[in-house]
C-alpha cells in the first residue's frame, strides 16, 4: 500500500496524470474470452480499481480527482507539495476520504436514509434547476459583458458550452449532488442526535481559555496584539493591563508630503553605515512631520480653543475629522508597548495625563491626529457574556458532533471488508 502511494505521489510531483496499470502477461495471452469480458478488461485498464469497500469499487479516476483537490488545498495554504512526505500524506488522505465516503454510502443504505418520497425528489429537482438557471445567467452575463457585440443567443450558447465542460449540461448532476448531500446530512443527524454540551462544560472551557491566554499575553503585549490582528475579538480571552481607549480627530494634510512621509517611515535604510543612515532618516521624518503640522496648525489651534471652551470632543469630531462620516469609524486601544502604531502616536497617547483630556497633535502617515483619552480598558479575563457563552457553546457542540461522527465512521469501518488493490 505504502509503495503504491509513494509511486502515485511521485507521479503527482512530475505533473503527470495517473495511467492505467499494465495488463499481466498471462491475461494478454488469454485468447478464450468473451466480448463482454474483453470490454470490461479494457475499461479496467483505462480506469483500474484501487480499492473496494464491501465490494464497492473505488477507481483510479476518483483517487486522481480527490488527490488533485487536496493538493490544491495544500498549495493554497503554503505547503511545499514537492516534498515526498507531503505528497505521500496527500495521497493517503485522498484514499482515506474515498474509503470513508463509501462507508457512509453503505451505512446510509443500510439505515434506509437514501430513500426519498416523490415530493422530496420534486423539491430537490426544483432547487437544482433554480441553481442551474442562476449559474447559466451568470455565465451569459459574463460573456455579454466581455463582448458588447455578442448577441444574447450567442452568449447563451457559450454559457451552455462552458457549463457542459464542467459536467453541467443539464441540472441532472446538481440534482444528484443535492441528493447525496441530503443523504449525508441525514446520516450526520442520525449519528449526532444524542450529542450535547452542558453549561458547565462551556464555563470550564472559557476558564481554560482564559488561563491559557493569561499565561501567553499578560506580560506580552506584542504577542497579544498579533493574536488580535490575526483573529479579531476571538484572538484572546484575556486583556493585558494598561490599555487606554482613545477617540480621535484626523486632519488631512498635503498629499505629496504625506506620500514622502510614508516612503520615509516604511523604507529601510540601505547605507553601509546603517546607524548613521537610520539617524539621518529619522531626522528627515521629524523635519517633514514639522512641516506637515505647521500647515494645519491654525485648525489645531481652533480645535484646542473650542475644547477648552467646553465644546464636546464628539461634536468636534463631526466638525473637523475627515473620517467622521465613515461608518467604520472607531477609536483606538493603545498600550505603552503597542506594536501596531507609530512610536510617536503611542508616546503621544500615553502622555495624556487624565481621562477626558486631549493630546498634543501627532503627525502620522495618513494625517494629523488629536486624541481624546476616553477611558481605561479593564484588563483581565474578557466578560463572560451571553453572546460569548452562545458562541462558545456552538463551537464546542460542533466539535463534539464532528468527533462523534468521525468515531462512528471508524466503528463502521470495522464492519466492512476493505481491500486495497496493488
Amino acid at each position: 500500500m505504502k509503495k503504491r502511494m509513494r509511486m502515485l505521489a511521485c507521479v503527482l510531483a512530475t505533473g503527470m496524470i495517473f495511467t492505467g496499470t499494465a495488463v499481466s502477461a498471462e491475461s494478454q495471452e488469454t485468447e478464450k474470452t468473451t466480448e463482454a469480458t474483453t470490454e470490461k478488461d479494457a475499461e479496467a485498464e483505462k480506469d483500474p480499481v484501487m480499492a473496494t469497500v464491501e465490494g464497492e469499487e473505488i477507481y483510479q479516476s476518483e483517487l486522481v480527482a480527490m488527490t488533485q483537490y487536496i493538493l490544491q488545498q495544500y498549495q493554497s495554504n503554503g505547503y511545499d507539495t514537492t516534498d515526498e512526505t507531503v505528497q505521500n500524506h496527500i495521497v493517503d488522505t485522498a484514499m482515506n476520504m474515498l474509503v470513508q465516503l463509501r462507508i457512509t454510502e453503505l451505512k446510509a443504505q443500510e439505515l434506509k436514509l437514501d430513500e426519498f418520497t416523490e415530493e422530496e425528489l420534486e423539491g430537490l429537482k426544483k432547487q437544482a434547476q433554480e441553481q442551474w438557471d442562476e449559474s447559466f445567467e451568470i455565465y451569459k452575463s459574463l460573456y455579454m459583458a466581455q463582448d458588447a457585440s455578442l448577441e444574447e443567443k450567442d452568449a447563451e450558447e457559450k454559457a451552455k458550452e462552458t457549463m457542459a465542460q464542467y459536467g453541467y449540461a443539464t441540472s441532472d448532476m446538481l440534482f444528484e449532488q443535492m441528493k447525496n448531500d441530503e443523504v449525508f446530512r441525514r446520516l450526520q443527524e442520525y449519528c449526532i442526535a444524542d450529542v450535547s454540551v452542558s453549561d458547565e462544560e462551556v464555563k470550564e472551557t472559557y476558564e481554560e481559555y482564559v488561563a491559557l491566554d493569561q499565561e501567553s499575553f499578560a506580560d506580552n503585549v506584542p504577542l497579544y496584539e498579533q493574536a488580535i490582528a490575526a483573529y479579531g475579538s476571538n484572538g484572546s480571552y484575556y486583556i493585558p493591563e494598561g490599555y487606554r481607549y482613545f477617540t480621535h480627530i484626523r486632519l488631512d494634510a498635503d498629499e505629496e508630503k504625506l506620500g514622502e512621509l510614508q516612503e520615509l517611515m516604511y523604507s529601510d535604510a540601505t547605507a553601509a553605515d546603517a546607524t548613521a543612515a537610520n539617524a539621518q532618516q529619522e531626522k528627515e521624518i521629524q523635519q517633514l512631520k514639522g512641516e506637515i503640522l505647521e500647515e494645519v496648525q491654525d485648525t489645531v489651534d481652533e480645535i484646542e480653543k473650542k475644547f477648552k471652551e467646553k465644546e464636546s470632543f464628539e461634536d468636534l469630531i463631526k466638525e473637523y475629522s475627515v473620517d467622521a462620516s465613515d461608518t467604520n469609524y472607531v477609536g483606538y486601544s493603545v498600550h505603552k508597548d503597542s506594536i501596531f502604531w507609530d512610536k510617536d502616536f503611542v508616546d503621544t497617547a500615553m502622555a495624556v495625563e487624565k481621562i477626558g483630556e486631549i493630546s498634543e497633535p501627532v503627525v502620522c502617515a495618513d494625517g494629523v491626529y488629536i486624541l481624546y483619552y476616553d477611558s481605561d480598558i479593564k484588563g483581565g479575563p474578557i466578560e463572560y457574556t451571553d453572546t460569548l457563552k452562545e458562541n462558545l457553546h456552538a463551537e464546542l457542540l460542533s466539535q463534539a458532533q464532528n468527533e462523534k461522527f468521525s468515531s462512528m465512521i471508524h466503528e463502521w469501518a470495522d464492519e466492512y471488508d476493505i481491500q486495497y488493490i496493488g
